[in-house]
């Protein structure tokens, strides 16, 4: 069933495009394109987050919507959901329905979910749901151990659904070690050429961060010199917020950095434009 974003943010009353989704099998949408803001699909007990920092704030302010199926109404065969704000006590409640749903049917935890501890003397377990491994993307939440009715203990997360946004791919692209590029410190680069895109994810400790490599070819700078390939590294925002693909014509600035795993490659790019 579809969903109209745009008509849910006039309840919440914050502004922006921040919005983030979890599905009730707990697959993880990280940043929703605004060209899906008018019929993004969901699902009934699914969650879609809005997030804005606000003038004077040094955090975001979060708004939840929990999403219904049973309310929606039908539209040429199709669905239109409903939604309903609900604060973070209550969101998490339903997180936890919707986690021993799914261990219940599944037999193992959902994606991005591990176990924290278990609380003896109220006979529940504190879940972690990590979807991206960043700080200020996991949610806790405890789960009564009379809900499951299998013992989770040794269960282990999949970390390999991901809703299309964010999806772990074989990493296909080849380091590059020795290109003319070395001979720079920061480019810019007037036209390129997508031909490959992987993503890749870097891990710290118990962070994990996702980020794109893009493979290019036909890479004209601005001193008119060309060259056949070089790879960038992009944030999974950047990649969203532009909309890049395979085949797209671009034109940015940035920095080279030559890594003992990536190799040579351009980094800390602010700002794409599509040139055709």
């Amino acid at each position: 069933m579809e969903i109209d974003i745009e008509k849910v943010n006039e309840e919440d009353e914050l502004e922006g495009f921040k919005w983030k989704y979890i599905s009730p099998k707990f697959e993880y949408a990280n940043s929703i394109p605004k060209k899906y803001f008018n019929n993004y699909r969901v699902e009934d007990c699914g969650i879609l987050i809005h997030k804005q920092k606000l003038d004077g704030d040094r955090f975001d302010t979060t708004r939840y919507h929990y999403i219904s199926e049973e309310e929606g109404i039908t539209v040429e065969e199709e669905v239109i959901a409903v939604s309903y704000i609900l604060d973070g006590k209550e969101i998490r409640k339903y997180m936890s329905e919707n986690f021993s749903n799914y261990v219940n049917n599944n037999k193992k935890l959902p994606f991005g979910c591990s176990i924290k501890k278990f609380v003896e003397n109220k006979n529940k377990f504190i879940i972690l749901y990590s979807p991206i491994g960043e700080q200020y993307s996991t949610f806790q939440f405890s789960v009564s151990n009379d809900k499951l009715n299998i013992d989770i203990s040794n269960l282990e997360s999949e970390f390999d659904n991901r809703l299309g946004y964010i999806r772990k791919t074989e990493d296909t692209i080849e380091p590059i070690t020795r290109t003319q590029f070395s001979n720079y410190t920061k480019v810019n680069v007037i036209i390129s050429k997508i031909t490959e895109i992987n993503l890749r994810e870097s891990r710290y400790l118990d962070n994990i961060t996702y980020f794109y490599i893009l493979k290019l070819s036909n890479i004209k700078l601005d001193d008119d010199h060309i060259y056949e390939e070089i790879n960038i590294r992009c944030t999974t925002k950047s990649k969203d917020k532009y909309e890049l693909n395979i085949g797209d014509f671009i034109s940015f600035k940035g920095s080279i950095k030559t890594d003992n795993k990536l190799g040579v490659l351009i980094q800390n790019i602010r700002k794409f434009t599509k040139v055709r």
